[in-house]
Parts: structure tokens; C-alpha cells; sequence
């Protein structure tokens, strides 16, 4: 009854990339069982995910099976990991450059922590995608307060106005296999 949804009909025809930080991966699931169930009515399809920790990965039978998929691109990235994690290591928005995001055919699905989703947006921007193609799903307030989301809107609200602290600048955009 709340929001818009994701746009998967403005979709149609073009690449989907999915960004999803932490909790974030929970509303983009619907969307993504969309996108593989009508695999034929969109073009490349590219899921791209982080969590702080390993033990904090969301869904990771999921992903797992994501992954293994042919037809889609699918990466999982934690911000900090110990010496049994084989994956990469950094941000979710390092992942960008991995996936070679085409700007003028891609439509973008982004939830989770807002400074993920603020450089996610900055950098999709940056590699020449339209704000009107990149969607947010977009929460204010903390878990004491109650929340006002905005459902799915076009990243139009999304200003550089977050700043990393000073000690994740220097992790931003690496990544470690």
C-alpha cells in the first residue's frame, strides 16, 4: 500500500544493476525474483551487494545461487573481513568499475546504508547515467524514530552532502580477492 515499487516496467528492454548494502538486499529481493523469473524482457543483469562482515551477508544460500547463474552477474563484497573470507574486500560502489555499467542502457536499483547509497548514486552519475534511470529506496530516521521512506523514487534527492570519514577514504574503491 506504501510507495511506488521498483520500476521494473520502465526496465523493460534495457541492463538492470541492483545495489544492495546490508539490510538493503531485503527490499530489492522481489526485483531480483522479478528480473530471473522474466529474464527474457531485460538485458544484462548485474546484482551487486555488501555487508559490513562476512557473518552479516544477508540471504547467502541466495546470493550463492545468484552467482552461480550464467545469465546474471552477481558480487558480494564486505567491508572488513578476517583470514577465512575468500572474496573481496572494500565498498559497494568499488564494485561498479567491475561490472562495466553501460550509462546509456542501464536502469539502477539502489538500497542501503544512505553514504552507500549516496556514492553509489555519485559514481553511476559519474560514469554518465541519467538520475532519472537510478532509483533509491530511500529511508530517513533510526530505529528509535519512526521512518519516512519514499518508496523507489529517481535518485533526484541524492547530494553529496555524506562524506566518508576520514578512515574509510582510503579504503574507498579497493578491492582485495
Amino acid at each position: 500500500p506504501f510507495g511506488h515499487g521498483w520500476p521494473l516496467d520502465e526496465a523493460r528492454g534495457r541492463d538492470v544493476l541492483v545495489v544492495a548494502g546490508g539490510l538493503g538486499l531485503a527490499p530489492l529481493r522481489p526485483a531480483i525474483y522479478h528480473l530471473l523469473r522474466h529474464r527474457e524482457r531485460y538485458g544484462r543483469v548485474a546484482i551487486l551487494y555488501g555487508a559490513r562482515s562476512p557473518d552479516e551477508v544477508l540471504y547467502r544460500a541466495e546470493l550463492e545461487s545468484w552467482c552461480a547463474r550464467r545469465e546474471v552477474e552477481a558480487r558480494v563484497i564486505v567491508d572488513r573481513a578476517g583470514p577465512g573470507w575468500a572474496g573481496l574486500v572494500g565498498v559497494v560502489p568499488s564494485l561498479l568499475a567491475r561490472v562495466g555499467v553501460s550509462a546509456d542502457s542501464t536502469v539502477a536499483m539502489v538500497c542501503g546504508p544512505e553514504v552507500m547509497m549516496r556514492f553509489t548514486v555519485r559514481d553511476l552519475e559519474r560514469l554518465g547515467m541519467a538520475r532519472e534511470r537510478i532509483f533509491v529506496f530511500y529511508c530517513s530516521g533510526d530505529h528509535r524514530e519512526r521512518h519516512e521512506c519514499q518508496h523507489s523514487f529517481p535518485a533526484r534527492r541524492s547530494a553529496d552532502r555524506v562524506a566518508l570519514p576520514p578512515e574509510r577514504q582510503e579504503q574507498r574503491g579497493t578491492t582485495i580477492q
